[in-house]
């Protein structure tokens, strides 16, 4: 017997390279071959492929995200958008800029301080959505801390509307 034997042969089964030829088989090809489309790229930038993790304990990229996490990251970028406003009208009226970064901006430049302020929130949240599934401490994922944000923003843009009031 040779070293190198068909054992599936033996089993009573022929192999995929023992089994006749194309034109032995009946055609069940049904539909206009897969191959010669191109790339589906758009489907999948628009539309995605995958929602979620794998498995539970996957920490991965996702193609698809909630529509959820999407409007709390944009109501997250309009409430900066709402601070950066309210900042400069309470400037306006005589209050003080504590961080001394945008204090800085705003000496030598409001509308670069919004853009920056506004530029550095897009990104964060960028990084932070990207990011949704994979787990900082034990059970708390980065998730969790951009509904804190938005959280911390709304208070945030609350007490500058106190303060206007």
């Amino acid at each position: 017997m040779a070293p190198f034997s068909n054992r599936s042969a033996i089993r009573g089964r022929t192999a995929s390279w023992d089994a006749p030829g194309p034109a032995a088989q009946p055609a069940r090809r049904n539909g206009a071959d897969r191959r010669r489309r191109g790339l589906p790229l758009l489907r999948y930038w628009f539309c995605g492929q995958r929602r979620r993790a794998r498995r539970r304990e996957d920490q991965g990229y996702v193609d698809v995200y909630d529509p959820l996490v999407v409007c709390v990251c944009l109501a997250t970028l309009l409430l900066s958008c709402l601070d950066a406003f309210f900042t400069l009208l309470l400037l306006s009226v005589g209050a003080h800029e504590l961080n001394p970064l945008m204090d800085g901006l705003l000496s030598d430049d409001p509308g670069l301080f919004i853009n920056l302020k506004i530029a550095f929130t897009a990104v964060g949240l960028l990084i932070l959505i990207l990011h949704k599934n994979f787990r900082v401490v034990g059970r708390v994922r980065v998730l969790h801390f951009k509904f804190a944000l938005f959280g911390l923003y709304a208070l945030l843009v609350a007490y500058e509307l106190m303060l206007l009031a």
